[in-house]
């Protein structure tokens, strides 16, 4: 009987997104036990049973790694919050030994994500780098990271692409739609899209692909709509958030012709990029980053000049809509060369777990270690299914709200053009009041001659 491999334990501030994702499918098709400590949250989670506790310090973090039996550390994250849980663990077992994945550019800039640019920090760079170095290896994603890590880090990586569930044996997620011009072309933005992934640029976009007769719908949210909003008044129709592997489905629900990219921060891989290409779609993307050198490399789209104008890059996605089918035709969706498979993935990563983690004898009963620090049951997963169900209840509810609204606007319409008319009303009691007593100011004689002339007029 095969033993059981030592546990892995992955490091983490990422509480969705594609990073979340890439553990998940770890845990869910390599051979060990996973857990995962949600560094940013100060939370351990036991995969395997759901359950989340407290993060351990001290004699506890020593008890759970026995008691676990991790034999390897995962880091996702090189963030101040990664670092402080790596010297927790490096205390509690100092000769316990991990490696590391380069999900994005964070490790040259801590503050990228934010300003949306790409400015290399000298102190930063030299605060990861002697960390780095003493992982017992650096995963990188693409050529462009290990690039990156060559001018910055100089330290060994390992290339491992993410990869994504076998479409033939896959069942995706039923997929709906939001009202949208179904008479024009889509193209369609995907995914989380923030100010490092273009969101300012939304609203040019759809104005300047409507001159070409191009619909866009981001399938996805942004910051500005984090809920189901339906396309009206010119604007570009918002999808709301949806689940891992529903894409490709959304993808052709909208009948989109291109998925187009419009980051303004250099991407390291990109499963967008992946499920568009699963789904055949042509892609139109920056020439930078992971984006611009896959396309490069598998076709299935074309690159637009980084930093390129709204104008220029509508223009060139027009051109490639028209384009059709010969764009669509070469892209096959399972292509394990264009989309790397998930199977493929963990094939690699099982080797790497089998040759740097450590065996444990201890029983593998870390629950006991923990329950005292037990915590609410909360995965990331979870959240991605409320946070969509709640987008969809909540654009439920703006849809009643904006009923509400026009009906309070045309109860306010007719009180004001009720307003108008007793004002009109009013004004003539007023004048009529007036001509009453200027009546009663005149002789008697000329009263009773206005009398017979006004009963005489009513015969």
């Amino acid at each position: 009987m095969t033993a059981a491999p030592p546990g892995v334990l992955h490091v983490t501030a990422a509480e969705g997104g594609g990073a979340d994702r890439y553990v998940r499918d770890l845990a869910a098709t390599t051979r060990p036990r996973h857990w995962i400590w949600h560094a940013g949250a100060g939370l351990v989670e036991d995969v395997a049973t759901h359950r989340f506790r407290a993060a351990p310090e001290g004699d506890a973090a020593r008890n759970f790694i026995e008691c676990a039996r991790i034999g390897l550390v995962h880091l996702h994250g090189v963030d101040t919050h990664c670092q402080a849980t790596l010297a927790v663990l490096a205390k509690a077992a100092p000769t316990l030994p991990w490696i590391a994945t380069l999900h994005d550019v964070g490790f040259l800039a801590p503050d990228a994500f934010a300003t949306g640019i790409l400015a290399p920090d000298r102190d930063w760079i030299a605060r990861v780098r002697p960390l780095l170095a003493r992982a017992a290896a650096v995963v990188v994603p693409s050529g462009f990271i290990a690039d990156l890590v060559a001018a910055h880090l100089d330290v060994p990586t390992t290339r491992i692409e993410p990869g994504l569930p076998d479409p033939r044996v896959a069942s995706p997620p039923p997929a709906h739609t939001v009202a949208h011009d179904r008479a024009r072309p889509v193209v369609a933005v995907v995914g989380a899209i923030g100010p490092h992934k273009g969101s300012g640029d939304l609203d040019a976009m759809s104005a300047a692909l409507a001159t070409h007769g191009i619909g866009l719908v981001v399938i996805g949210y942004t910051d500005e709509c984090l809920v189901p909003r339906p396309a009206r008044d010119g604007s570009y129709a918002v999808h709301g958030p949806y689940e891992d592997g529903q894409l490709p489905a959304l993808l052709r629900a909208y009948g989109a012709r291109l998925a187009l990219f419009v980051n303004r921060l250099p991407e390291s891989f990109s499963y967008t990029l992946s499920e568009a290409w699963q789904a055949g779609c042509p892609v139109l993307v920056p020439d930078a980053g992971a984006l611009g050198e896959r396309v490069r490399a598998w076709g299935g789209g074309a690159v637009h000049a980084a930093g390129a104008a709204t104008a220029a890059v509508a223009a060139q996605a027009a051109s490639l809509v028209r384009a059709g089918r010969q764009v669509e035709s070469p892209l096959d969706p399972i292509d394990p060369r264009r989309v790397p498979q998930l199977a493929t993935m963990a094939s690699a990563f099982d080797a790497l777990y089998e040759r740097f983690g450590v065996a444990q004898d201890a029983p593998a009963d870390a629950g006991a270690a923990l329950d005292r620090l037990a915590a609410a049951n909360l995965d990331g997963r979870a959240f991605r299914h409320e946070l969509t169900l709640l987008a969809q209840l909540a654009s439920e509810q703006r849809q009643w709200i904006a009923k509400l609204e026009r009906d309070v606007a045309e109860l306010k319409a007719a009180v004001a053009a009720q307003e108008v008319r007793n004002e009109a009303l009013a004004q003539q009691v007023r004048e009529l009041k007036d001509v009453e007593a200027a009546f009663h100011e005149l002789p008697v004689l000329a009263q009773k001659v206005l009398f017979k002339r006004a009963f005489r007029g009513r015969r």
